[in-house]
């Protein structure tokens, strides 16, 4: 068959010691025996078809396209890891079926399993463990599934996304227990375990991150749930256990919860005390401070011209800590008195950028409800025709007309004003479009309003009213730029009114010269690693973020907020009006939690822009992907506590001798809280 060398692991003689062996496996490699590392079987499988109980498979380090049935007791399966703690051997399967089925006492050290669509591990009365292993889940089903047994996992890593299922699932028959020790679950979109059975879940210095539940729970499954030293970082759930009222009472002891914002980055989790599936001895809700994290561009920006006076006051403080701050400008009350109040503050570098002519909808359709009703009479419609001329006919009869472009030009305040002094029943459906040129209605041809209540009859042809809209504001705040000697000489940042984005604005944009806009509040935080829109960065109000917070205090609710944007890798803005909607106060306290942290960077708009447009790969109008390595939101996720962290020294005492990197856990004292 081949020519190499060294004995063969054949089966034991009648009068041979029938001991424990060692037996290597190399992903790939030539033809061998197993017998050392470089004569080493080609996979797994084959190694387990020569072993005997109490056997060691020796795997080395590489990709393993396997599924892979354990029928022996007693063998241990020893792979590699990283400094990083993560497996250098890799199993993954051709097929949905389980990547391993064990129903032995087999102890599995160093090994990675990819499970994409289908099970990762299919255990069985499991009475072994898994150390410093991995389990990437991707797919609908991708998860481990656990009946009965007593299996113990240590140091061992649960990622991915399997959808709207659990990483674990424990299922019947089975009165026993499982054990996870200094083990990570991360980004898993339903949550960490599913209990379908009655088999008892101990997690001790575990950490839960990006998750949406820790534990669901079936009816009727009375299984206990225990936690020690351990860490809910970054859910955004309401509550962390799904469970029935009825149902045993989750136990927390020494634990640390650090939500992070749902929808809208506005908070739905609720704080422990408001959470009735759980007991809490000693916990405390709190950023964790790790040390390391991404970074975070941050537009802080006060809107409306009349809140300049609120912009000017933060100012002082937001220079002394080395902040960034914009106004947002409404053009309709710029006056000389602002401008006095602005003008020195902003020949200091503080970004000035147009919040709109007028302070009505960038995408408004809507804007008169007309209607003309008579004894007698059959019919009513009007006419706006591409020249505007408009014209009102009863019953066949022009009974009012006037041309929206003469000039002076009329607005569509004074053109209700006309329409009630002829007998019409008019009213603006908003009262802030009275001073828009009534030329910018959209043209109609034998519009009905023959009927005794008005109601939206007449809408603004978007794209020419947006136009409108974004160049005169631009031309208003520049002359007044120009009039006052402002050092900003021009205007490129708008902030769209009331979050309302869409291709009119894009284009407007493009047309009258802005090149970047805060105004996008999405439902979900969009992470600069996927997409920039420069066109409309999602921007989130601050007097939205206060309401529901589930920390122990609101500077530990900022700092969690900002845990969360650092995760993630986020660029966006967070803006207030007048300090009746965010206080000086609760300025002062974001303040100091910004300028402490160095992951966060205060920008303008347009300096935002910039270093998007420098840092990142353009990928569409106007939207980019940033890398994570070099881009504006660089860095690494740390899971370490940093100085100052309340996770250091705050455990209770467990039997596990070593972290989630292997290192020893310090005897002179009280663990950590978490992984590490």
């Amino acid at each position: 068959m081949g020519a190499f060398s060294g004995p063969a692991l054949a089966a034991p003689q009648a009068d041979e010691p029938a001991g424990p062996r060692l037996i290597h496996v190399g992903a790939g490699s030539a033809l061998g025996d197993g017998s050392t590392v470089d004569l080493p079987l080609a996979s797994i499988s084959a190694a387990l078809k020569i072993s005997r109980p109490g056997d060691t498979i020796v795997i080395a380090p590489g990709e393993y396209r396997e599924h892979i049935r354990v029928s022996t007791p007693g063998l241990s399966f020893i792979g590699q890891v990283s400094g990083e703690n993560e497996p250098l051997v890799r199993v993954t399967g051709k097929s949905s079926a389980p990547l391993l089925a064990d129903s032995h006492n087999s102890l599995w050290r160093g090994v990675g399993f990819y499970a994409r669509g289908g099970a990762a591990a299919e255990l069985n009365g499991f009475t072994g463990r898994f150390e410093h292993c991995l389990f990437q889940l991707e797919g609908l089903f991708a998860t481990i599934n656990i009946s009965g047994g007593k299996p113990v996992f240590q140091a061992c890593s649960f990622l991915g996304h399997p959808g709207p299922a659990a990483a674990i699932n424990i299922n019947e028959p089975g009165e026993s227990a499982a054990t996870f020790a200094y083990c990570l679950f991360r980004d898993l979109k339903g949550g960490a375990v599913l209990l379908r059975g009655a088999q008892d879940i101990n997690f001790s210095n575990c950490l839960f991150v990006n998750y949406q539940f820790i534990a669901m729970r079936h009816e009727n499954v009375d299984s206990a749930i225990n936690f020690v030293n351990s860490v809910f970082y970054l859910g955004s759930s309401p509550k962390l256990f799904l469970q029935k009222p009825s149902a045993p009472k989750v136990a927390l002891e020494n634990c640390l919860y650090a939500p992070g914002p749902g929808d809208y980055l506005l908070w739905q989790a609720r704080p422990l005390r408001e959470q009735p599936e759980l007991d809490c001895l000693n916990c405390k809700a709190a950023s964790p401070r790790f040390e390391k994290g991404r970074r975070v561009l941050l537009n802080f920006c006060i809107d409306d011209t009349v809140h300049a006076p609120v912009w000017s006051r933060l100012l002082s403080l937001a220079e002394k800590l080395g902040l960034k701050m914009t106004l947002a400008l409404n053009t309709d009350t710029l006056n000389h008195e602002y401008w006095n109040e602005i003008i020195p503050r902003a020949k200091r570098g503080f970004e000035l950028a147009s919040h709109g002519a007028v302070h009505a909808s960038l995408i408004a359709e809507d804007a008169i409800k007309l209607a003309w009703h008579a004894p007698g009479m059959s019919s009513a419609s009007l006419v706006i025709d591409r020249d505007k001329n408009f014209a009102v006919f009863v019953d066949g009869t022009e009974t009012f007309s006037l041309s929206l472009a003469a000039d002076p030009r009329p607005n569509l305040g004074d053109l209700v004003k006309l329409l009630q002094e002829a007998g019409f029943r008019a009213e603006l459906t908003d009262l802030s479009f009275g001073k828009i040129p009534a030329a910018y209605l959209a043209s109609v041809e034998g519009r009905d309003i023959g009927f005794e209540f008005h109601e939206p009859t007449l809408i603004l042809d978007a794209k020419a009213y947006t136009r409108f809209m974004l160049a005169e504001s631009r031309a208003a705040i520049e002359g007044g730029l120009k009039e006052y000697a402002g050092l900003q000489s021009v205007v490129e940042a708008l902030v769209c009114p009331f979050a309302e984005t869409g291709p009119h604005v894009a284009e407007a944009m493009d047309d009258t010269g802005y090149t970047v806009s805060r105004g996008r509040s999405e439902k979900n935080l969009a992470s600069a690693l996927d997409q920039v829109n420069l066109y409309f960065i999602n921007g989130v109000s601050l007097k939205n973020i206060l309401p529901a917070n589930p920390a122990d205090s609101q500077e530990e609710m900022f700092r969690l907020y900002f845990d969360f944007l650092k995760y993630h890798g986020a660029i966006m803005g967070l803006y207030s009006h007048g300090f009746n909607e965010f206080s000086l106060k609760d300025w002062t306290e974001l303040f100091d939690v910004v300028s402490g942290d160095p992951l966060i960077k205060t920008v303008s708009l347009t300096e935002m822009q910039r270093e998007v447009r420098e840092g990142c790969e353009e990928i569409g109008p106007g939207l980019y992907r940033c890398p994570e390595d070099s881009g504006p939101v660089r860095g690494e996720v740390s899971f370490r506590p940093g100085t100052g962290s309340p996770l250091l020294r705050a455990g209770k005492n467990t039997p596990f001798a070593t972290n989630f990197m292997g290192e020893p856990v310090p005897k002179d004292g009280p663990p950590n809280i978490g992984i590490y």
